[in-house]
């Protein structure tokens, strides 16, 4: 208790401030590092699926096939230039009738073919553990299901 003529603050008062504010740049240094891992897998799987809606579009309105060459760090549009996916993230696919995820072959492309339809594809995307899925809806080249698991992202 402070006498009235008493100036300043008690250790006491002082080592509670100073235990709660290290509480408060605990607790927020945490939270930013859990939003680290989904970030990082949104930048990369925005790579993709811009590459994916661009070239479903252009072979519709072309009336012309285009594809999609993947990579396990890269995706390339047609005879473009290979683009990174950035983050160190490692590209997984999985085609219609396959039950397994897997890393894709050497010549690995997605086929647009130019009718308003493409090839249904599931792609996913993994760093350090964390994940991301996406379900491609063959009408749209779109992103149709999305799934995350950053459980071992940290």
């Amino acid at each position: 208790m402070k006498h009235p003529l008493q100036k300043g603050h008690t250790l006491l008062e002082i080592l509670t401030a100073l235990g709660l504010a290290m509480l408060v740049v605990g607790v927020a240094a945490l939270g930013v590092g859990a939003l680290g891992p989904e970030k990082r897998l949104r930048r990369s799987a925005s790579v993709v699926e811009s590459c994916a809606r661009q070239l479903f579009w252009q072979s519709v309105q072309e009336r012309r096939p285009h594809c999609l060459r993947l990579a396990a760090d890269a995706v390339a549009a047609d005879a473009s230039p290979w683009v990174s996916l950035g983050n160190r993230a490692r590209l997984e696919v999985r085609r219609v009738g396959e039950s397994q995820w897997r890393v894709p072959g050497k010549a690995e492309r997605w086929e647009f073919p130019g009718s308003g339809l493409c090839e249904p594809l599931s792609l996913r995307l993994a760093i350090n553990g964390a994940t991301l899925e996406m379900d491609f809806d063959p009408l749209t080249g779109a992103v149709a299901e999305e799934r995350t698991n950053l459980e071992a992202g940290s």
